[in-house]
């Protein structure tokens, strides 16, 4: 039987289920406290050749000392290796880490990818995002 949103019960057991195991899951914890933000708007002016961005960041975590940015994916099947990351996906992050970079300048601006379906947090290093900028923003030397 479906429900009105055409979800079989069973298939809302399951979405149920992957939002506890991200919720209850200690390493994620910090991403949930009373002093992280859920879903912020964001717009930030990056320059050339990036321009202006704008968009919604799922969860957002400042500290005196750094801001961790995280995005939150629901593939069915996430990758299972950074190189196989969407280029979009870590370009987002990449201009997310500029803006706030300028919003908070001296700290250190972290981000990550939380794939709901695992559960995993993938880290994205410094390095890959900015390849990750270049090669998205320059058609170029996309891969």
């Amino acid at each position: 039987m479906l429900t009105r949103r055409g979800f079989a019960a069973s298939e809302i057991d399951e979405m149920i289920q992957a939002v506890i195991a991200v919720i209850d899951n200690p390493e994620f914890a910090p991403f949930f406290a009373a002093s992280s933000l859920a879903e912020v708007p964001f717009a930030a002016s990056l320059g050339e050749p990036l321009g202006t961005i704008s968009g919604q960041i799922d969860r957002l975590v400042v500290s005196e000392d750094e801001v961790f940015i995280l995005d939150f994916k629901t593939d069915r099947e996430p990758p299972a290796t950074l190189q196989s990351v969407s280029l979009a996906y870590i370009a987002q992050l990449a201009a997310y880490r500029a803006g706030l970079a300028r919003i908070f300048p001296g700290r250190s601006i972290r981000a990550g990818l939380l794939w709901t379906e695992v559960p995993v947090l993938m880290a994205l290093p410094d390095a890959e995002m900015e390849a990750a900028s270049v090669a998205y923003h320059n058609p170029v030397r996309r891969p």
